[in-house]
């Protein structure tokens, strides 16, 4: 089942280049049947890569809508049933529309009206829809939505809970990725997953256990998280926040939460993206040293990367190619442990790998000179 999933992580990262994180994280939050919300510029593939996971799914139903001022609640929840208003009713024909749906995607969600909006909080949290006298148990998984923007309205903070994943899209770094994108991307996305797997996933990531030293980190979290970043966690959340640590863990392979997933949590917590450094260096701190180490290797590794893709002096160009060499052999060493810190290790490994490719071409381009 794992390699299902894996499978749909790996032609992601094909297609939707320098994602790695959002892409783990997206896959995590469906498994934990949770909703994710993605910020950033418009073009810089938000959709696209909600769209390709789209299309790795068999038979679910999906509810695709692009959110404007003038978007009616219709145009949601399906067309008003004449014969039941004749009869004094107001029902919807769902059929089609969200509340029939399994995975929904909402772009420019922002940009709707606060009555549409506000229609999602009951069937994005409780999974029901109150159609006239009669309640439907809707068969939603998960919902995204995308944004160039935050909720500007008060009215509006409800609904942007509800999204329990919140990552901010940044645009690509690497030349390697823009010759990519200008050369076209030919891998295709292969139908891989059925309704039935996700939910049979879900299943199996509640079986993931949380020790009791593992709790009481947790807890310290929320406290620490609070007290030093001014972030308040509901229990509501905490208890999301959990589900989704276990989707990641099991998707890994592994049968236990460690402190070491804590760093995933940076997207489940930030409110806005001004607060992301503070969280992120209270999450550091509850890192084993293997991972802090690895970061650390990872963090030299990219400044060197830059510094070197630059660098004109041949010798000193050689020089920093064979420290990052050293930094990789380092990483990758860790990752050979096959420790429960090497899936952790293994991410960041990948990420650099990426990096050095660019760098790797440069260097034997030289060579043949």
């Amino acid at each position: 089942m794992q390699d299902r999933f894996k499978q749909v992580v790996s032609d992601m990262n094909q297609l939707c280049l320098e994602r790695q994180s959002e892409v783990y994280s997206m896959v995590g939050c469906i498994i934990a049947h949770e909703h994710g919300f993605f910020l950033g510029k418009p073009g810089i593939g938000k959709s696209h890569m909600i769209n390709k996971f789209l299309e790795s799914t068999v038979d679910a139903n999906k509810f695709v809508k692009l959110m404007t001022a003038q978007t009616t609640v219709n145009e949601l929840f399906g067309p008003l049933d004449i014969n039941a208003f004749k009869q004094g009713k107001l029902s919807f024909n769902v059929e089609g529309y969200l509340a029939d749906s399994h995975i929904a995607f909402l772009d420019e969600v922002w940009k709707s009206n606060s009555q549409c909006l506000n229609a999602l909080l009951t069937v994005l949290e409780e999974r029901r829809f109150d159609n006239g006298n009669q309640t439907i148990q809707a068969p939603l998984i998960s919902c995204f939505g995308a944004s160039n923007e935050l909720p500007q309205d008060d009215s509006l903070k409800a609904l942007y809970d509800r999204f329990l994943l919140r990552m901010e899209v940044k645009t690509l770094l690497q030349r390697e990725s823009y010759r990519a994108l200008y050369s076209g991307l030919t891998h295709s996305m292969r139908q891989v997953l059925s309704v039935n797997d996700i939910r049979e996933a879900n299943a199996q990531s509640s079986m993931v256990t949380m020790g009791e030293d593992v709790c009481d980190s947790m807890i310290d979290l929320v406290l620490d998280i609070g007290l030093k970043c001014k972030i308040d966690i509901s229990p509501r959340r905490q208890v999301k926040m959990i589900r989704f640590l276990k989707a990641l863990v099991w998707l890994d392979g592994k049968d236990k939460i460690t402190e070491n997933y804590f760093q995933y949590l940076l997207d489940c917590i930030w409110e806005t993206p001004s607060q992301k450094q503070s969280v992120a260096i209270v999450l550091s701190s509850y890192l084993s040293p293997a991972v802090q180490a690895a970061k650390n290797d990872y963090d030299v590794a990219i400044a060197l990367i830059d510094s070197a893709i630059n660098q004109s002096n041949l010798a000193l160009f050689i020089k920093e190619y064979h420290v990052i060499q050293e930094q990789l052999k380092t990483i990758e060493d860790k990752v050979n442990r096959g420790d429960d810190d090497s899936p952790h290790v293994e991410r960041t490994l990948l990420v650099l790998k990426a990096a050095f490719k660019p760098l790797n071409k440069k260097y034997l381009k030289l060579r043949k000179l």
